[in-house]
């Protein structure tokens, strides 16, 4: 049988009084700091199970009024010379597409309108033709002429009936006479010859009458039928100024119309703001209606939380929020629930998020919604739109 030799111990590991009384004391303080931080472990996860009670803590965004700007036309993108997130004032170019097949065609309207509007002014500078002109005054000169043959012969006329019935009077007296036997038969016979003259000139003027009446009418005819013409012609004239002045004004708003389309290819600003999504790059050949960026407006902000289909049978609108952003905003901002999406109507605002992408303690992989955040008071001048924001919002 093996006995064992007991060993002895050294004599730096026995105990003195003093070691002894500061290794009890070491104990002691030892538990008191292990009691406090137990103590304030629990108090921490008392309240903290109390504070997840009451509120929902998730994160969201920050959104702000989006306008989609779109291409009036089908072209190509030639220049976009902004980027994304940056600010933009109001009527700045957004974007442009190709006008040189609009700029060909304005170049063609105004060639044309340039050239109708020489006609026109060579049609006005000409006038009438000068020989329908003429052949008016001609007329004209001839009714007067014809006219006053016409006057003339009439005049003549009466003076040969005067001397007709002057011829007459005297003839029947010499007559009288001869039968009284006062006059000669000579004398007599030398009155009839007289009326018989005066009788013949009365027929001749009469001739002439008829004749300057005849050549008086068929002057009025060829002055009537003058001025027709004229008429015609000057009805014809006014008609090719008149389809001239239409021509240059449907060619000036056909111009006018390719300006307007020239505008439109420079995509303006509507208003100040920050530039969203841009889809789009150079070269690139979009339709009307396309959509070429988004303009974020930033003088509307609201806060897009998420939550999941528990948490949002909890919230209602009007319920007290607070809102805060790392590195933007030092302490937390007090909000309001503005609007609750319901479950059934935003199907096309949920999505699907795993539980690493939403920072919250009660997160799990689950289809979350949408809930909109406005802020109490005026909002904080820092933020700017796609902030990530941190939301807590008190439960109902």
């Amino acid at each position: 049988m093996i006995r064992l030799k007991r060993l002895k111990r050294p004599a730096w590991a026995i105990p003195t009084p003093e070691s002894t009384r500061s290794d009890r004391l070491l104990d002691n303080g030892t538990w008191r700091i292990a009691l406090v931080i137990a103590a304030i472990v629990v108090i921490a996860g008392v309240f903290y199970w109390w504070w997840q009670g009451r509120w929902i803590v998730t994160t969201g965004r920050v959104i702000a009024k989006e306008v989609m700007i779109t291409a009036p036309m089908t072209g190509r993108l030639v220049a976009i010379p902004v980027r994304e997130g940056e600010p933009v004032k109001q009527g700045q170019m957004l974007a442009s597409l190709d006008d040189r097949e609009l700029q060909a065609e304005l170049r063609r309207a105004q060639a044309q309108v340039a050239q109708l509007r020489t006609r026109l002014r060579e049609l006005e500078a000409s006038g009438m033709d000068p020989a329908m002109l003429s052949l008016v005054a001609t007329a004209t000169r001839d009714v007067r002429q014809a006219k006053q043959r016409y006057e003339q012969a009439k005049g003549e006329l009466e003076h040969a009936l005067a001397a007709v019935r002057t011829a007459e009077v005297r003839a029947e007296r010499w007559k009288r006479l001869r039968l009284l036997d006062v006059a000669t038969q000579a004398e007599w016979e030398q009155r009839l010859l007289e009326l018989k003259a005066a009788r013949a000139q009365a027929r001749t003027i009469r001739a002439r009458v008829a004749e300057a009446q005849a050549a008086y009418r068929s002057a009025a005819v060829l002055l009537r039928h003058a001025q027709r013409t004229r008429a015609r012609a000057e009805q014809q004239w006014a008609s090719q100024r008149d389809t001239l002045r239409l021509a240059i004004a449907e060619a000036e708003a056909k111009a006018e119309a390719v300006q307007a389309r020239l505008a439109q290819l420079k995509i303006h600003a509507p208003h100040d703001g920050i530039v969203g999504w841009l889809p789009r790059t150079v070269g690139e050949v979009v339709g009307p209606h396309d959509r070429v960026m988004t303009l974020m407006d930033p003088r509307e902000l609201w806060i897009e939380a998420y939550v999941d289909g528990e948490e949002l049978a909890a919230i209602r609108e009007g319920a007290e929020a607070w809102v805060t952003v790392e590195g933007v905003l030092e302490e937390y901002v007090p909000a309001r629930v503005s609007l609750v999406y319901p479950a059934d109507r935003v199907r096309d605002r949920r999505f699907q998020i795993g539980p690493d992408a939403v920072r919250s303690p009660t997160r799990v992989g689950a289809l979350i919604h949408p809930v909109k955040i406005r802020f109490n008071g005026e909002r904080p001048a820092a933020l700017r739109p796609e902030m990530v924001a941190y939301v807590w919002i008190a439960r109902q």
